[in-house]
């Protein structure tokens, strides 16, 4: 009989375990990169139907999972995932941020984000909307986020799709996103401005003597 009971509640305690608080992280210094994978927790919205007023609030029936993967995936499924993470800036190098989506099949993810406890941002993102319509054309989401000194941020993401369930999510300084982007540009516009001073001929024969060494 005492068995039973203490397996009883040893089964009730394991069902209920879930995080108190939101998972965190802390960016300061010179680290220009995080990946935010294992700072993450889940929620698993069979009914579709919370809203980010349901989901801030953290009602008893809302139970979170804390992801242990870089790279959060949980397959396929027709459920409305919800994630959150906390967010520190103690002594941040810089301020200028991008938080990175690195899936582009995923079909709705809507993004969140609080600044001490008051919503400063809300974006509509996922393959389903039209690519022109987003802040920053790049083949992954990208939100600008601005980070300042002593504050906190609290960010929620709403995930419902139809490709695999996976958030590679990450906080990038964006002078990483913007560099590569630069150095295009300088190797480039050299050669555009080659091709429309360069008579037909010449570019025709360059662009042959390339290809043959692709073969």
């Amino acid at each position: 009989m005492i068995k039973h009971i203490a397996y009883t509640i040893l089964m009730f305690l394991t069902i209920n375990i879930q995080p108190v608080h939101a998972a965190s992280i802390d960016i300061y210094g010179e680290t220009p990169y995080y990946g935010l994978g294992q700072h993450l927790d889940y929620y698993i919205d069979k009914s579709g139907q919370r809203n980010i007023e349901d989901i801030v609030n953290n009602g008893p029936d809302i139970h979170w999972q804390t992801s242990q993967a870089e790279i959060p995936n949980l397959g396929f499924g027709t459920d409305v995932y919800w994630w959150r993470l906390n967010i520190s800036s103690t002594q941040p190098r810089y301020e200028n941020w991008l938080l990175e989506v690195a899936y582009s099949l995923l079909d709705e993810v809507d993004i969140y984000v609080f600044q001490e406890g008051e919503q400063i941002q809300h974006v509509l993102l996922g393959d389903k909307k039209p690519f022109m319509d987003r802040e920053i054309n790049h083949r992954n989401f990208l939100l600008p986020l601005k980070l300042h000194q002593n504050t906190n941020y609290s960010l929620y993401i709403r995930l419902h799709t139809s490709s695999s369930i996976q958030l590679p999510l990450n906080a990038l300084r964006q002078f990483l996103y913007y560099k590569p982007s630069l150095w295009a540009a300088c190797y480039s516009y050299p050669f555009t401005i080659w091709l429309y001073t360069s008579s037909y001929e010449n570019v025709y024969t360059s662009i042959t003597y390339c290809l043959s060494w692709e073969r």
